[in-house]
């Protein structure tokens, strides 16, 4: 049988049928890859990818009028506005999203945002604490409810805030250095290097390393205060606080920060993300 099938394949007009066959089927194979059809964005989202913020707000209002529930465009056009600090269009745009849906948690976020920056904290709080509840990304409103509650000296509440802003999405680096910063403020030296090193698992964030440093160096821990702040002087020299990590650095006779005493950068997990926020200073 097998030598029946390469008798037959030894004949021309076979081998250039198989030839045809196999071709056909490569072709059907990668026509997918080929062919893709490009993803389908409104013109105001391609403008928004693209960084034309105008013009993206232009077809947002716009799509207003035509839509049959105006809460995204609405509160699209008011985000864009607040962006360019055009806050009596922020204003505009917002009352139509919340009109439309009093419940809707981006709309709220950007509420309260804006009404604590008018410092009307009562109104601000409670924009961002119903935000939390239908925010689909919940860390934020979270996150800047401790914020906010830590500028104004409320350390008990900023904490709860911060851990659930933690809780809810851990690659989400401001919500460690803050509470690590929180922690040091209290005197709560060993809560601060915890928070902090579970931060630096996920990023090497400017402050994370920089808050790290400044409680080992306040726990009476020498030598871990100076493996961070030899990072930090290491990576970040153009930050405010540079100075500061090298006044340090030089007091222990420090003078080149990257030395076989720092370790590696620790491997991470698929689930991991190297976020180095501070990178505006570098």
């Amino acid at each position: 049988m097998l030598k029946s099938i390469v008798f037959i394949m030894q004949k021309p007009i076979i081998k250039l049928f198989f030839v045809l066959l196999i071709i056909g089927l490569l072709t059907q194979a990668f026509a997918s890859i080929v062919d893709t059809r490009e993803a389908a964005f409104t013109p105001a989202q391609r403008a928004w990818l693209l960084d034309n913020r105008q013009e993206a707000k232009t077809f947002y209002i716009g799509e207003i009028d035509s839509a049959g529930d105006q809460t995204v465009p609405a509160f699209n056009a008011a985000y864009l506005s607040y962006l360019d600090h055009n806050f009596d269009a922020t204003d505009k745009y917002l009352k139509i999203a919340l009109s439309a849906n009093p419940k809707y948690g981006p709309a709220l976020f950007l509420k309260g945002l804006i009404e604590y920056d008018r410092h009307n904290l009562r109104n601000s709080f409670t924009a961002l604490q119903k935000s939390i509840k239908t925010h689909p990304q919940s860390y934020l409103p979270n996150y800047y409810l401790g914020k906010f509650l830590y500028e104004r000296g409320k350390y008990k509440d900023a904490i709860e805030y911060l851990k659930d802003a933690i809780s809810d999405y851990k690659l989400y680096t401001f919500s460690y250095s803050l509470l690590g910063q929180l922690y040091i403020d209290i005197n709560k030296l060993n809560k601060a290097i915890e928070i902090l090193e579970k931060g630096f698992i996920y990023s090497h964030d400017a402050d994370i390393i920089f808050n790290l440093a400044k409680a080992y160096e306040l726990s009476g821990q020498t030598g871990k205060a100076i493996k961070y702040y030899g990072l930090f002087a290491y990576l970040y020299e153009k930050h405010p606080k540079y100075e500061s990590a090298k006044a340090f650095l030089n007091k222990h006779h420090i003078t080149n920060y990257w030395t076989n005493r720092l370790e590696p950068i620790p491997e991470r997990g698929d689930e991991a993300c190297f976020f180095p926020v501070g990178e505006d200073y570098v």
